[in-house]
């Protein structure tokens, strides 16, 4: 399988439903709410968060990996994984 197939299969899949758990209002009737998005968070969540790839720049600031912008519930992004 390619890897930009893998990619989507990971991002549509995984990251997705656990991102909507974590920082999106639930809305029943819409597509994007489902009870079993968190069980894929809880299931997943730090499996996915291990398999990053992280590192430290020359600030020694922390990059790389997934990366969450919340600029409406100012949350981290270590509530993607259920952390």
């Amino acid at each position: 399988m390619p890897v930009s197939r893998l990619a989507d299969l990971v991002a549509s899949t995984l990251v997705f439903p656990m991102a909507t758990t974590a920082y999106c209002k639930p809305r029943a009737g819409t597509p994007h709410s489902s009870a079993y998005y968190s069980d894929v968070r809880s299931a997943f969540g730090r499996r996915l968060m291990s398999r990053q790839y992280r590192y430290r720049d020359e600030t020694g600031r922390w990059r790389g990996g997934l990366v969450v912008s919340d600029p409406v519930g100012h949350q981290s992004g270590s509530q993607l994984f259920g952390t």
